[in-house]
């Protein structure tokens, strides 16, 4: 099989309010970006029974990218720009069946990614990161029975080249994603299930990892002498990626008739570990971690117009927990601070650095309802 997708977009800005807008006129286009994105891709897969419970497979694609777009180059000028890249992205794998209730797996696989498109639009092509590879080995035990299941996998994702945020700015004076040597996410994976009784079922799913980056400079930006500071780190947490996730839902039918339609009542819960908004590892960039809570109330039914008609209320974060889930920071040096802005935060005094920071607090208690008609 195969696949083929191209992307037309038109980027564009326009000044639609200016306290000084000297001579410039209202809708005054200060960037104007066309860029069109081709992505073809061809593949081949096979699977091979040996017998009833040893099974193989492989899947191999190659894909094809290419950009035109309009870019920087050395002198500032916006010109058209063409970039091809091509990717060969291999997977293989085995399953065992060793009875009906337990099986074994295990996977190997290759997965390329290309910059984002604005990798390639604030850049020229002597500073472009280039494309991240992926090596992903993963090993499992599943159990299925009558009334539980249960799957662990054990993971292990190498990173060649992942691409970034070091603070550091390119040629053409843009704030770049860079890529990283070494990086890694491993850890295990359960999920699990149980009914302990006709009407009540419970599933678990818990994620222990961790994501780190072996080496890399972040580049800060030191308002003395407008120029930028250099930090090496080593092993330190990938952004955004927490430790620790587990998440649980607990379901109870207590109407479950072809005639009287189901009704489910769902107790859904989820934790979140502490993570980082930055690639340092630094406390002064670190989310807290969360614990929030949902119910959820749904009734189904057939009737002679539709298949089915489902009727849903969710009251989100029950508790009302106050918790954040996403964050930005800017780090500086300056013998000055920031003159008072109300975003600064110290770091280290001795040393005159800074960071201005802000993070998104997420909704309390609320509430969704929602119909789904099915034909």
């Amino acid at each position: 099989g195969g696949g083929a997708n191209q992307y037309l977009g038109k980027h564009f800005g326009e000044v639609i309010w200016a306290e000084f807008s000297s001579n410039g006129k209202i809708r005054h286009p200060y960037y104007d970006n066309d860029a069109v994105k081709n992505d073809v891709n061809v593949y081949a897969k096979a699977v091979h029974k040996f017998n009833d419970k040893l099974s193989v497979f492989a899947d191999v694609q190659q894909r094809i990218v290419t950009y035109r777009f309009l870019g920087y180059d050395n002198e500032l000028n916006n010109v058209t720009q063409n970039a091809e890249l091509s990717f060969f992205n291999p997977k293989a794998g085995v399953n065992y069946q060793l009875s009906d209730a337990h099986g074994f797996y295990g996977f190997f696989g290759i997965g390329n990614k290309e910059p984002n498109r604005n990798d390639f639009t604030e850049s020229t092509p002597q500073n472009r990161p280039q494309h991240e590879t992926m090596y992903n080995t993963e090993l499992g035990y599943r159990y299925q029975s009558k009334n539980a299941f249960a799957n662990i996998n054990v993971y292990s994702m190498e990173y060649k080249n992942q691409i970034v945020p070091t603070g550091e700015f390119n040629d053409v004076g843009a704030y770049i994603r860079n890529n990283v040597d070494v990086s890694y996410r491993r850890g295990v994976e359960l999920t699990t299930g149980i009914r302990p009784v006709d009407k009540l079922e419970w599933r678990f799913n818990t994620t222990l990892s961790q994501n780190k980056i072996v080496q890399f400079d972040e580049y800060i930006d030191n308002w003395d002498t407008e120029e930028q500071d250099v930090v090496s780190h080593f092993n330190t947490d990938i952004a955004f990626s927490p430790s620790v996730i587990v998440g649980s839902e607990l379901i109870f039918k207590p109407i479950n008739d072809a005639k009287k339609g189901t009704l489910e009542l769902a107790f859904i819960s989820k934790y979140v570990g502490e993570q980082f908004i930055d690639n340092t590892s630094s406390i002064h960039a670190k989310l807290d971690a969360y614990f929030v809570n949902d119910v959820r109330v749904q009734y189904s039914i057939q009737n002679k117009l539709f298949k089915e008609i489902v009727l849903s209320t969710w009251v989100r974060n029950i508790f009302n927990e106050q918790y954040s889930s996403n964050a930005w920071i800017y780090r500086f040096n300056s013998s000055g601070g920031s003159y008072g802005d109300i975003y600064e935060n110290v770091e280290d005094p001795t040393t005159n650095q800074y960071n201005l920071l802000g993070v998104f607090p997420q909704a309390g208690i609320n509430f969704f309802v929602g119909v789904t008609l099915r034909f």
